[in-house]
């Protein structure tokens, strides 16, 4: 948290996540640069220039225990590059919380962009719920976007426990852009059409759901598939009546990587739900 307004949404929104995993919170605003108690070594406490950052993490801390007052929280206020601190901080924890707010130079906003892509623990960045649905006695789906890649199953197990934690049913979302004339090794150009792709997209995203509704017998799901030639876009509209979207974050270097990249970044930037991010081995 940096005390903007978009990092408070994301303290609650962490604190939340806590309290319904049943794990303690800690709270933590990094300082981009050495820490320092005072300006020399006689300065009086009044020019310390980390008391302010010192009182915010305190104040902050207080405020979340008030409204959690079940919850244990705790403060760090640690100094260095923030998306690197955080990303290493991140390996201790079972889960990583931002804030993003856009703008060019807005520290905020780079760190929301570079720490899914370092940390190993899935990162969620809140974003504001869209509004434009109106009032529901339903809850908000979770949206997750399914990938044919292997190892994709940690994606589709945390989007089931959000689900769950959260009482909300589940819609599993594949977009598949392939274009025509590209077709399967082994089946004759002649023989594979939209209506064969679209089987083999609906065939994909079932063997990824494959297991999971046992496990979370709880959980309603939804299961789509959109031809798209603009993932993110599809994700990106699909978010608007979610509360949650959740992708993953290839480790791999090269082309999926830069998917990825172009994914999370339109997510990041116009998802109308808060985004989670889940490594992916």
């Amino acid at each position: 948290m940096d005390g903007s307004p978009a990092s408070a949404a994301a303290v609650d929104l962490a604190a939340d996540e806590a309290a319904n995993r049943v794990t303690p919170l800690v709270i933590v605003h990094v300082h981009a640069g050495p820490l320092r108690s005072s300006t020399g070594a006689c300065a009086p406490e009044w020019v310390d220039p980390m008391a302010a950052q010192r009182w915010l993490v305190d104040m902050t801390v207080a405020g979340v225990r008030a409204e959690h007052p079940g919850l244990a929280v705790s403060g760090e206020l640690l100094s260095g590059d923030p998306a690197r601190v955080l990303a290493d901080r991140s390996s201790e924890a079972c889960l990583l919380v931002l804030g993003h707010r856009r703008g060019c130079g807005l520290p905020l906003a780079s760190v929301a962009t570079s720490v899914p892509e370092w940390a190993d623990v899935p990162v969620i960045v809140h974003r504001p719920l869209d509004r434009h649905l109106g009032p529901s006695r339903d809850p908000r789906p979770v949206l997750v976007g399914v990938s044919g890649q292997e190892g994709a199953g940690s994606v589709v197990e945390f989007a089931f426990v959000e689900a769950t934690l959260r009482g909300a049913p589940l819609t599993a979302l594949h977009a598949w852009s392939r274009p025509a004339g590209a077709v399967p090794a082994g089946v004759q150009p002649e023989a594979y059409g939209f209506v064969e792709a679209r089987a083999e997209a609906e065939r994909m995203l079932a063997e990824a759901l494959a297991g999971w509704s046992e496990k979370f017998p709880d959980v309603p799901v939804r299961r789509t598939v959109r031809h798209t030639l603009d993932a993110a876009l599809t994700l990106t509209e699909a978010s608007r009546s979610a509360q949650l979207v959740v992708v993953g974050s290839p480790r791999q270097r090269g082309v999926p990587r830069l998917l990825f990249g172009s994914v999370y970044q339109a997510l990041s930037d116009h998802a109308g739900c808060p985004v989670a991010v889940v490594p992916v081995a």
